[in-house]
């Protein structure tokens, strides 16, 4: 029996452990990482361009 064989059932529930902690984790990161470029590009733009008067 080799060393992967014998150790793999023994991890599987501690990488199961890591990944559900780090889901959450990635998921909110990306998640304030795009509404913080959102907003900052509407910023930006807004000063470029701003809104005309309607007529």
């Amino acid at each position: 029996m080799s060393f992967a064989s014998a150790i793999a059932p023994e991890a599987l529930p501690f990488l199961t452990a890591v990944v559900a902690l780090f889901v959450p984790l990635a998921a909110a990161v990306y998640l304030l990482t795009t509404v913080t470029w959102t907003l900052g590009q509407r910023l930006v733009l807004r000063r470029l361009y701003p809104p005309q008067q309607a007529s």
